[in-house]
């Protein structure tokens, strides 16, 4: 269980855990020597005359230094016992201490290693341009709970390990004085017992295989259906993968339960060597050991066998321990390998550059290409060849257009000469060098790529401008946000300071890409490349953005990559790609004369796009009148720290949820309970029973042995007999006490994994929007995981503690009521008051905690979706620092409350100690008294000893349950969002689809609570949409126009229901929307946005989400018609191609097709179409709309776009603005 190589991960140090293994060994041999003092004090009590062995001897050594406080020798003894608490006190400490700098050593070291090689490339090139081999929902549990894991292999099993160690070399030393065959029995029964419990069963290693893999799917399935919720809403398919969902927590909990019969066999089987070994070392001391006469001198062979017996099974503690944690280690050891082979992934699938490139932006050469192409070819890993030996020059300053249809290569050529495919053949020279050869920092100063598709991250527009944190001065900002007419617009939301959600979902599309666009220009290169970065823009914004980027080539090399051929119309050069080759190339007269691919493509969008205008005539014409660039007039508000105005998902609930009482959140969880009440406290009585007969038979062993050196044997074999069947009979009460309580607790975690989703359902998409998605899923995965705690380690132990204590108390009251009043006193003291001065303290720690492991995984899954963003920006150092300074919160946090959780367990263990001594010390003295006599005496105190181990399990949870605690008040925070739009399930069923009429709507997005979520778009700018009316009818088609930020999204959100309305009347087929049935609605309607997500899944999966019971042929007919032939063709397997990544080998145009196939697979009645085409060329866009038009049969059509090839294909047309709407046409 120990490999070489699992010692070498960074901060580990098998010294600090052997030091902690000492620490606790030595604290367990002062527990043995506390043992023999409260012995020596119920002999002084009592007057009995201990006999004397080399142990007591010595112990009455000890005690001469005690004389001189003039006390007695029981006094003496109190003292020693004193000291001995205090020291043990003082190790327990000190190896809690020692444990709080293992784990934050170890968690800082290997968080950083594991962060910085998928975030931050070394002076490296990217040998590929994937993520590595697992998915980026595996690299954040990695880097959070995988990580905790490895802490608490080397801070308790490594430990663990050596107490069992150090416990076999003096067990022998120990109990050699008292009976040389005693310690041989013991010390043999030590090392034998791991094969007894076999711990290293092999089906329960393969079983924890299985365990780990389901859990990383289920967290995978949480990720991807979280982040894809919105599609499976809208094609009412939410319903199936919650049932998926359901099956695969089905599935993990019967693994977990395998795991655990796995445990519980171990613990059996350890049980019965342990309690053959204790019995036959005490059989051979009693049976040994020399005789003597019954009177006031306790018998040898009794004090011996008692002696024996306490001492031996204590020796056992540690390696019985290590039965739970061989299979943590197992896991550990797992999940460290996989963290080792997500680092080597990374790191292998880099090179390293072949020198240091220039620091400088700009190239400083006056003269000769920029640019060199030579026969450059990709061939991509399924087969498919990109590009065909492509030869090309670019020169310094100018403006080089690429156009070509859709799948044609472009793409790819970018993704070359931004670095992101360095795996090509042939030549790619920047300035005379390899572009392969270029380190990601050193290629970022040279060549900027601002694609459609860059993200924006959680924090502020400033955070977002100055990505990497290049200290830009927000006068560029201010000045370059004018130049691309984003400005006026920031400055109601807060400026530079204005907050962006996660993914940039407050802004719309096109103000989003204009953002992008802002971000690079403020980066100073000598190649500027733009893929479709305008393709969601509005055209009133894309003619200022054409020539603000007309004056830029006139400085450097800019690079366009468009659909939008007007983009590229005055472009010096342009070069048409077909089927991964340059088909044509020249100016834009040149291309139009020899009337090719290119002339073609102009014409089909030139005729459709004037068609357009002339039907809307309300979007400006082309203007090739310069456009000045706006004065900077403004300055910009004072700076503050993004990572301290960057908003979190859960604010307002954050700051209250910690002070809802530990109380009400047990109450709240109690209520999953449901049907499991049964098994739980079927669990609980078992589970006392089975400390009952723990008691029982250490009190009547003692009784038997007692009975047989003073004469009663017919006593002694009856309690003898009776002894031996409660300790067999202990085991199997105790098995099925584990076994119902983790077969009810896992059964409730499935329940409320498929409850939240299911909830999650009700609050997608709108709900949804901004939320950090990694959050979203420590909630759903880890957060929901610890609860079981609660559910298989709380609740039925707090009715055992209660029902032992109780009963415990009345039986040590028939002996003497004194001593039952001690024992209660004792119970309330271990099993209330110390608890409840850790519990407060604990719960902030708690959740603090849960909260920045939260944050922390959302900012993983962010920055890894990202990372071509960061790449490019430079700004990976700079997203490795704020995931590094989240979790360092997140273990100082951690580490605050395992300090208080460890300082719970010693205090728990030292107070029992007194406790004992104590309880021993009144005993003897009743002994002595004569009110009990010795054998109530000695079953008084061996049954309150044995009765502390379920007072204790309750003890340690005022500390240790506050992770749990804390974990349920995320999970009851999830569940109290509200939906903006409930679900309704008693409504009316549409019988098809006849209208859907909108009078007088109005909307303005609910204003949040303080410190709560930013705005959503528009918020703060006053209600986005006013007196909205609009009538759609079965068989028409319609489309709506406007500026980015209008408010056309929010309106195709009303109409779905995906938010209520403000004001007004919304009615489908004459009834209220708000009172017809939600799932019913999904069958009538369906959309195609802006925003397509593709699963995991093959494309035929992908394509059939619509429609999951869809034969072979209706898909594939879908696929024609959106124009997914030629893709299917190029593809290894076809449809059943793999997608992984978000679909990451698609283009967005690919994409965009997938979402139309969709639509037409769905087969509603209303279809809604958000920028449907913006990715596409002009033939392939009209081909697209013919289709869409020739499938309509009848189907109503609303389509949003800013392209008037779109719009020219509407019945009616209307332009929204400033919220409101007006019909065009």
């Amino acid at each position: 269980m120990i490999k070489k190589e699992f010692l070498h991960l960074p901060g580990v140090s098998l010294g600090r855990s052997a030091t902690i293994g000492l620490s606790s060994s030595l604290a367990l041999l002062l527990d043995l020597l506390i043992v023999l003092f409260a012995v020596q004090l119920i002999s002084f009590a009592s007057g009995l005359t201990v006999p004397m062995n080399l142990w007591t001897a010595s112990l009455s050594h000890l005690l001469r230094y005690f004389d001189g406080w003039g006390a007695s020798s029981a006094w003496g003894t109190v003292g020693a016992a004193t000291l001995v608490i205090l020291a043990r006190l003082l190790l327990s400490i000190g190896a809690d201490l020692l444990v709080r700098i293992n784990d934050e050593s170890i968690a800082k070291a290997l968080t950083s290693d594991l962060v910085r090689s998928f975030l931050v490339p070394q002076d490296t090139a990217i040998k590929d341009e994937k993520r590595g081999d697992k998915p980026n929902q595996t690299l954040a549990m990695l880097s959070t709970e995988g990580i905790k894991t490895i802490c608490s292999y080397f801070s308790d099993f490594i430990p663990t390990v050596m107490q069992v160690l150090f416990m076999l070399v003096i067990s022998l030393a120990f109990l050699a004085p008292i009976n040389l065959w005693a310690g041989i029995i013991v010390t043999v029964g030590m090392v034998l017992l791991p094969l007894g419990a076999n711990m290293m069963r092999a089906s329960n290693l393969k079983y924890l295989s299985a365990h780990l893999l389901k859990y990383d799917k289920v967290g995978i399935h949480f990720e991807q259906a979280s982040r894809g919720l919105g599609t499976l809403t809208i094609f009412g398919a939410d319903q199936q993968e919650s049932k998926r969902i359901a099956e695969e927590s089905e599935g993990f909990r019967r693994i977990t339960m395998k795991i655990l019969q796995g445990q519980l066999r171990s613990l059996i089987g350890a049980d019965i060597a342990i309690a053959i070994s204790v019995i036959a070392a005490v059989a051979a001391t009693v049976f040994t050991s020399p005789r003597s006469v019954a009177g006031p001198t306790l018998p040898l062979a009794v004090f011996h066998g008692i002696l024996v017996a306490v001492i031996g099974g204590r020796l056992f503690i540690p390696e019985r321990g290590l039965i739970y944690l061989v299979h943590d280690a197992a896991k550990a050891m797992k999940l460290g390998k996989q963290i080792v082979d997500a680092r080597d992934s990374f790191q292998n699938g880099q090179v390293p550059a072949t020198d240091s490139a220039p620091a400088n932006n700009r190239s400083k050469t006056a003269s000769g290409p920029l640019l060199t192409l030579s026969d450059l070819t990709l061939t991509y890993a399924n087969g498919f060849t990109a590009l065909h030996s492509i030869s090309q020059t670019f020169p310094r300053h100018g403006f080089i257009g690429i156009a070509g249809k859709s799948g044609s290569g472009k793409s790819t050529l970018i993704k070359i000469l931004s670095g992101q495919s360095p795996d090509y053949e042939g030549s790619a020279l920047l300035d005379g060098r390899e572009i392969s050869s270029f380190a990601h920092d050193r290629l970022a100063h040279q060549v900027v790529a601002i694609h459609g598709t860059d993200k924006l991250f959680t924090g502020t527009i400033e955070s977002n401008l100055d990505l990497g944190g290049h200290g830009v001065s927000r006068e560029r900002m201010v000045q370059v946000l004018k130049r691309v007419d984003m400005w006026t617009e920031l400055e109601g939301r807060g400026g530079l300071q204005a907050p962006v959600t996660a993914g940039g979902s407050n802004f719309s599309g096109g103000q989003r890409q204009r953002l992008c666009i802002a971000r690079g220009l403020l980066q100073e290169a000598s190649v500027y490349i733009l893929d479709e970065a305008t393709s969601a823009v509005d055209q009133a914004h894309d003619e200022a953005l054409d020539r603000l980027l007309l004056d830029l080539s006139h400085s450097v090399c800019l690079i366009d990559v468009t659909h939008r051929l007007a983009n590229i119309r005055h472009a010096d050069r342009i070069l048409v790609l077909d089927q991964g080759r340059i088909a044509e190339e020249g100016d834009f007269d040149h291309l139009m004369t020899i009337s090719g691919l290119f002339a073609s493509l102009w014409r089909e969008q030139s005729a459709v796009e004037q068609a357009g205008r002339e039907a809307s005539g309300s979007e400006s014409q082309p203007d090739d009148s310069e456009r000045k660039p706006q004065s900077d007039t403004s300055s910009p508000a004072s700076a503050t720290d993004p990572a301290t105005t960057a908003p979190t998902s859960h604010a307002t609930t954050a700051s209250t949820a910690i002070t809802v009482s530990t109380w009400s959140t047990a109450k709240r969880m109690a209520s999953f309970l449901g049907s499991h009440r049964k098994t739980v406290a079927i669990a609980a009585l078992t589970g006392l029973i089975g400390h009952l007969l723990s008691t029982a038979s250490v009190m009547l062993a003692t009784a038997s042995v007692y009975s047989g050196f003073t004469g009663s044997r017919t006593v002694s074999i009856v309690t003898g007999i009776l002894a031996a069947a409660s300790a067999l009979a202990r085991g199997s009460f105790s098995y099925r006490e584990q076994y119902f309580n983790h077969e009810s607790a896992f059964s409730i975690l499935r329940d409320v994994r498929v409850a939240a989703f299911n909830h999650v359902r009700t609050l997608s998409p709108a709900g949804l929007t901004g939320q950090g998605r990694g959050n979203l899923v420590a909630v759903l995965t880890e957060d929901i995981e610890l609860l079981e705690v609660f559910y298989a380690h709380t609740l039925s132990p707090l009715m055992i503690a209660v029902g032992n204590g109780l009963i415990m108390t009345i039986l040590l009251a028939c002996i003497n009521p004194f001593l039952g009043l001690m024992a209660f006193v004792s119970y309330l003291i271990l099993g209330l008051l110390l608890p409840s001065c850790f519990a407060s303290e604990t719960a902030g720690k708690a959740y603090a905690e849960r909260q920045a492991q939260g944050r922390m995984h959302t900012k993983i899954l962010d920055y890894l979706d990202g990372k071509n963003t960061l790449l490019q920006f430079n700004a990976t150092p700079r997203a490795y620092e704020d995931v590094m300074q989240e979790g360092r919160k997140m273990m100082s946090e951690r580490s605050a409350a395992t300090g208080y959780r460890l300082l719970n367990v010693s205090l728990a263990d030292v107070i029992s100690l007194i406790l004992l001594a104590a309880f021993s010390l009144r005993a003897g003295l009743l002994a002595m008294a004569g009110t009990v006599n010795p054998i109530g005496c000695l079953m008084a105190v061996v049954g309150f000893a044995t009765s502390f181990p379920s007072i204790i399990s309750v003890s340690r949870l005022g500390a240790g349950l506050q992770p749990t605690m804390a974990s349920a008040r995320r999970v009851f925070a999830l569940f109290d969002q509200k939906p903006q739009a409930a679900p309704v399930k008693d409504g009316i069923n549409l019988d098809g689809f006849q209208s859907e009429r909108a009078q007088r709507v109005s909307y303005s997005y609910p204003q949040p609570p303080a410190a709560a979520s930013p705005a959503k778009e528009g918020e703060g700018l006053g209600p986005v949409l006013t007196s909205v009316d609009l009538d759609l009818k079965a068989g028409e088609s319609v489309a709506i126009q406007g500026p980015n930020g209008s408010g056309k999204t929010t309106l195709i959100d009303l109409l779905m229901r995906f938010r209520p309305i403000s004001g007004g009347e919304l009615t489908v087929n004459g009834t209220p929307i708000d009172r017809v049935n939600t799932s019913r609605l999904r069958q009538v309607q369906t959309l195609s946005g802006q925003n397509v997500f593709i699963f995991d899944r093959t494309l035929r999966e992908n394509i059939a989400i619509a429609k999951p019971d869809a034969s072979d042929e209706e898909i594939r007919e879908a696929a024609r018609s959106a124009c997914l032939d030629e893709l299917i063709d190029q593809l290894p397997d076809g449809l059943d191609t793999p997608l992984d990544h978000d679909g990451a080998q698609l283009s967005d145009g690919q994409r965009q097709r997938v979402s139309i196939a969709r639509a037409f697979l769905s087969q509603a009645q209303l279809m809604f179409f958000d920028e449907p085409t913006s990715n596409m060329d002009a033939l392939l866009e009209a081909e697209l709309m013919q289709a869409l038009m020739a499938h309509q049969e009848g189907k109503t059509y609303l389509f949003v776009s800013h392209r008037p090839t779109t719009l020219a294909y509407a019945d009616r047309l209307f332009t929204l603005s400033e919220g409101r709407l007006t019909q065009v046409r």
